[in-house]
């Protein structure tokens, strides 16, 4: 069975998150806790709990005050039950499986109520004097219920305008959206905001103004933290987290020297376990062996026995036949690699096929300058520098000592200096 906790106080209200089996730490220390929580009075490991397949443990907490389940205290090694009001300090929760919905809210603790021995000779006249008023008071409210009703959704009305009128009126909660819940339900918020302060001065709001509401907002705050302690878990410490490009996307940057199976899948490892990721945009760059990354590339591209490579220093030369789906795996390829490894060495492939009448290049060059500005004198006398076109089309790639890159129609070809033009 797999489970899940949902938190029903503090900056982390209204979220949840899935748990894996094994020994689990809550607290606010990000290189011992599992689930980091920054709320006021939460220990470093503020709580241990052992979670099973069929069950969940209490083990440790923090503090004098034992842990609490539906206001009765626990004892450590004692079973916890699903979809209970569990408390611990300043925490306030409850867990069940991936099939089961929490409620929005946990009902309070209530004491049992105390025997009272039972009245003898109790009168009937005070009986029925007693279902009498009963009767007199339903019909009053059913009387009155009506009216009641039409208040509360007015009220409800211009309390939800309101809300709308607090979100649009401040930048911080432009990709926060309101939207209204079947058969008179809580309001659900979801979205984004950048800080936890905003996130927690949104639910001030909504408790001073008494909305029923339902909160699945993330803060970009948290989906760092939690990119940047599994960062750190995983020996990346060198890989710097900020805001991506859109709201809930965060950018990493900063240089990588691994290149394990690892390192290749984290944007789907930081998905699966930062609650609220939707992707990860990945600037790091590597160092090191590039060829040793090259051979990875080629491997995850369904290229490695297609294509024959040869390093040139400044740019890797390939042969090789490709059909149309291979040759858009190689380009995707190229813009990984130059992302990774930048312009230098450069991917180029050569194709071994001859170019037809219609094809020919019509690369015709008298000179080649290597100054300042390399260029490239053509038979029309004119100059050529790097990322300049030809009247025939072809723009300048590149030059070499012993080679110009020239791209046509989005294909690549090296013309060897001194030499016959090579596709």
């Amino acid at each position: 069975m797999s489970w899940k906790i949902r938190f029903y106080r503090g900056l982390n209200k209204s979220i949840e998150v899935n748990l894996a089996e094994g020994r689990l730490a809550i607290g606010s220390d990000p290189l011992q806790a599992d689930i980091v929580l920054v709320d006021e009075d939460v220990a470093p490991v503020h709580l241990i709990l052992e979670v099973e397949p069929d069950s969940i443990r209490l083990l440790e907490w923090a503090g004098e005050v034992a842990p609490s389940q539906n206001g009765e205290p626990l004892s450590s090694g004692a079973t916890l039950q699903a979809l209970a009001r569990q408390e611990a300090g300043p925490l306030l929760w409850a867990f069940c499986d991936q099939q089961h919905v929490f409620p929005s809210q946990l009902a309070e603790p209530t004491a049992a109520p105390r025997q009272r021995p039972a009245r003898q000779n109790r009168s009937r006249v005070a009986g029925g004097m007693l279902i009498l008023c009963l009767v007199l008071a339903l019909g009053l409210l059913a009387l009155l219920g009506h009216e009641g009703w039409q208040r509360s959704n007015m009220s409800n009305g211009l309390a939800e305008q309101e809300l709308r009128r607090f979100l649009n009126g401040d930048s911080a909660y432009r990709q926060v959206s309101v939207q209204m819940m079947p058969d008179h339900g809580p309001l659900l918020l979801k979205g984004y905001v950048n800080l936890n302060q905003q996130r927690l001065a949104l639910q001030q709001y909504l408790d001073t103004h008494s909305l029923s509401y339902r909160l699945e907002l993330r803060t970009m705050e948290e989906l760092r933290q939690g990119v940047d302690f599994i960062l750190q878990k995983l020996g990346y410490a060198q890989v710097q987290s900020s805001n991506g490009k859109q709201p809930g996307w965060v950018r990493l940057m900063g240089e990588v020297t691994d290149t394990s199976q690892q390192w290749n899948d984290i944007e789907s490892l930081l998905k699966r376990d930062v609650p609220g990721l939707l992707g990860i945009e990945n600037q790091t760059k590597f160092t090191g062996n590039h060829l040793k990354r090259l051979d990875m590339l080629l491997a995850k591209h369904d290229l490695p026995d297609t294509l024959i490579y040869k390093d040139k220093n400044d740019r890797i030369e390939f042969t090789g036949q490709l059909d149309e789906h291979q040759t858009h795996n190689f380009y995707r390829l190229q813009q990984v690699f130059k992302q990774e490894f930048g312009s230098r060495p450069a991917l180029v492939l050569l194709n071994n096929k001859q170019l037809t009448r219609n094809d020919e290049l019509n690369f015709d060059v008298r000179a080649v300058s290597f100054g300042r500005v390399p260029y490239v004198v053509l038979k029309n006398n004119l100059r050529y520098p790097v990322g300049a076109t030809t009247e025939n089309g072809l723009r300048i790639e590149a030059i070499h000592q012993d080679a110009i890159v020239i791209i046509k129609g989005g294909q690549q070809f090296i013309v060897k200096l001194n030499r016959s033009p090579a596709s």
